[in-house]
């Protein structure tokens, strides 16, 4: 590819979904922008854009190549504002899920700055796995199924815990959260009703009329709601450690459920030598172990 602005100036009439609109991001005239595309089309050999009286239209081929030189442009970005002022040697970049990274990651990273304010700690939220090799992150928390014969120093079991509010309880005239005395609570859940139906069987309580009124998509929701008042819900204890610990959710006391999943801590291999990656790598260990 000979010109990198015409990859530059079709990816931002993309973005516009005009050629005028990207002239005036690009400082240049329409005209100007609609020649660049016009050459980038004949070197690629295929339309980018259908053109019509009253603007254009994106084709298909167009909207995956968009996409492409979008991630290579915005790495592009990152690897020079990292290299600048020797600024890729403080860098830390972490991935981890919205849940992880609202309920537990973020209300624990003052403590990391304090620990290593030389680190410049970037945290990026996503429920899609971010593959290590993609060159965007350093090190990576996953919540995936536990798998002991791949367990690492940093892997941890998640177990789940039943938790409700101290207003729901209040409502509802209880003492104490137990799990012979739900009837009549209402019943929150992630996703499915599965892990309730197992604790539900285990304890032989599946005969029961149960009012399961409300379904979430993330742990994180889930735990809102429950802090809210919304319900009784059976969470994963590290997503609700600070909660119960803050006393927003109180907990059944000796009802834990064990649980197929964990969180992981992995590091890309060209960040594993990098010391903001060993100091985080050796922080998130003590956190974690602490809420298990």
């Amino acid at each position: 590819m000979r010109s990198l602005a015409g990859l530059i100036d079709f990816e931002c009439a993309a973005r516009w979904q005009s050629f005028k609109l990207a002239s005036l991001e690009l400082h240049k005239t329409p005209a100007a922008v609609s020649q660049q595309i016009k050459t980038l089309e004949q070197t690629l050999g295929f339309s980018l854009f259908e053109r019509h009286p009253r603007g254009v239209t994106i084709t298909d081929k167009g909207k995956e190549l968009a996409e492409t030189i979008a991630k290579a442009l915005l790495l592009l970005d990152q690897k020079i504002n990292d290299l600048a002022d020797g600024a890729g040697d403080r860098v830390l970049r972490v991935s981890t899920t919205h849940s992880f990274a609202m309920k537990w990651l973020i209300p624990r990273i003052p403590r990391f700055n304090l620990a290593y304010p030389e680190v410049d700690f970037r945290l990026e939220a996503t429920d899609e796995p971010v593959p290590l090799k993609s060159g965007k992150c350093d090190v990576v928390v996953r919540h995936a199924r536990y798998e002991p014969h791949v367990a690492d120093d940093l892997t941890f079991p998640d177990r789940l815990v039943m938790v409700a509010s101290p207003s729901l309880l209040e409502r509802s005239g209880r003492p104490d959260l137990l799990i012979d005395d739900i009837d009549g609570l209402p019943i929150i859940y992630e996703g499915s009703t599965h892990p309730w139906m197992l604790l539900l069987e285990a304890r032989g309580m599946l005969g029961k009329t149960l009012s399961f009124t409300r379904a979430f998509s993330h742990a994180g929701l889930l735990v809102q709601a429950a802090v809210s008042g919304d319900g009784v819900a059976l969470v994963s204890a590290a997503i609700a450690s600070d909660d119960i610990l803050a006393g927003r959710l109180v907990m059944a006391a000796d009802l834990f459920v064990p649980s197929s999943y964990c969180y992981t801590v992995l590091t890309a291999s060209s960040s594993a030598t990098k010391i903001q990656v060993k100091h985080f790598r050796s922080w998130i260990g003590e956190e974690m172990r602490r809420c298990t």
